[in-house]
């Protein structure tokens, strides 16, 4: 009966030595790759994550701004004619921008705010030059804006305190402070049809005539 052989081989020193160093150079060759991929990933999270914390912080509120109304108190006459097509908009110090009424403004402040309004007009009728009325308050609330909800706000615009008016003229009494001029062609007269807003009994008409 045969017995079975095993044949056991022992590397000899320079061959472990030969190994030990092929062994260490692949792990080498392989560390950057390793390292690189693990880099990647890391920055991809981190993107990922300062992407989701970026979207949530600019989701905004919305501030919408109605056309408002008017309260001229004892000045001129006890009407309510308003003619202020623009508000200019700042909340918490910070200017939102200047918005034809009506308006729905999105903002990115939230929790407790000061909004700021300012009536504003087009100079000279023109729509191209459109600025700030000085005479008229600011309109000034303190509210908590939440995000992603819309705050409805109705303005009301009344005159700074004490205006100096140049000329205050409701047509009312006998004498005017219209005055017609050198080389006047135009008519000056009063008449009873007067626009209810504008309160009264008469107001100015101006008869005009071709040449």
């Amino acid at each position: 009966m045969e017995k079975k052989r095993s044949l056991i081989l022992n590397p000899s020193p320079k061959e472990k030595d030969f190994n030990a160093n092929k062994l260490r150079r692949m792990v080498h060759s392989l560390a950057p790759l390793f390292w690189r991929g693990v880099g990647v990933r890391l920055i991809l999270l981190l993107l990922l994550s300062s992407c989701a914390k970026q979207k949530e912080e600019e989701v905004p509120s919305y501030i919408h701004v109605e056309k408002g109304s008017f309260t001229p108190g004892n000045m001129l006459h006890e009407d309510s004619s308003l003619k202020i097509p623009d508000v200019w908009l700042t909340v918490n110090n910070q200017f939102i921008g200047a918005f034809e009424m009506p308006v729905t403004a999105p903002v990115l402040q939230t929790g407790k705010s000061k909004i700021y309004m300012r009536a504003g007009v087009k100079e000279n009728g023109i729509a191209a030059t459109r600025s700030i009325y000085p005479f008229y308050k600011p309109y000034i609330i303190d509210t908590t804006i939440d995000r992603r909800k819309t705050i409805t706000l109705n303005p009301v615009w009344s005159y700074i305190d004490n205006p100096n008016f140049g000329m205050k003229e409701g047509f009312e009494g006998i004498s005017w402070e219209f005055k017609t001029g050198p080389g006047n062609i135009a008519k000056i007269d009063t008449s009873k049809e007067v626009d209810p807003k504008f309160g009264g009994t008469f107001c100015m008409k101006v008869n005009m005539t071709s040449i």
